[in-house]
């Protein structure tokens, strides 16, 4: 099954989004860690990045080192202009790094891993006895709430926002959509829902 690259690491993002990952003259744990869980050095890793360096007027002036389609850039996204490349052209750039990096890595199995996990939660105000359930991202040591209902009367409460996961075709055609936009995959959305109003007449 062909992995589909949506998130960066750091976004919950499987250990393939190692593609998405910038370079090492950044500190980033997140990067670190999945490095140490693939098995590959920063050596090794820099060397693949600058051996498929796409000069462009983007952070470590390399495509290499660019970040996922569901994150807005306007430095990435004037490159992707000027190289006149779809959403789709810069995924297989990407894929090609991934096969890279796939035949180095000493721990094959960690690419269908994660750095940031995803949780299903469920917790109680003690006081109330109200039970919500939720969807989370983070570690077990930290949580980031992103979606939580109240059991008992089934309302999201949005916070600081709400994390809808999107797979196989639907979340290529997502990417290709808001690429087409100029925009990143959630304020593409965003887009859909308000024209959604409009034509139907919603109010808010």
């Amino acid at each position: 099954m062909e992995e589909i690259l949506m998130h960066n690491i750091c976004g919950a993002g499987t250990l393939n989004s190692i593609v998405f990952c910038c370079s090492t003259e950044k500190d980033c744990p997140f990067r670190t860690q999945a490095l140490e869980m693939l098995g590959i050095s920063e050596k090794e890793y820099t060397r693949i990045k600058e051996k498929n360096c796409i000069n462009a007027n983007v952070c470590f002036d390399n495509l290499a080192y660019c970040c996922s389609l569901e994150k807005k850039c306007e430095k990435r996204d004037s490159a992707l202009k000027e190289l006149n490349w779809s959403a789709e052209d810069y995924l297989n750039y990407k894929r090609k790094l991934l096969i890279e990096f796939k035949a180095i890595a000493r721990n094959k199995d960690a690419f269908s891993k994660r750095v940031i996990n995803r949780f299903a939660v469920v917790f109680c105000n003690i006081d109330s006895g109200e039970e919500y359930r939720g969807l989370a991202v983070g570690t077990t040591s930290f949580l980031k709430i992103l979606q939580y209902t109240n059991s008992s009367k089934a309302e999201i409460e949005i916070g600081n926002g709400i994390m809808v996961l999107l797979d196989g075709d639907i979340a290529r055609k997502a990417v290709e959509k808001a690429r087409e936009n100029n925009c990143g995959v959630s304020e593409f959305v965003k887009m859909l829902i308000e024209k959604y109003d409009s034509l139907y007449g919603v109010s808010h």
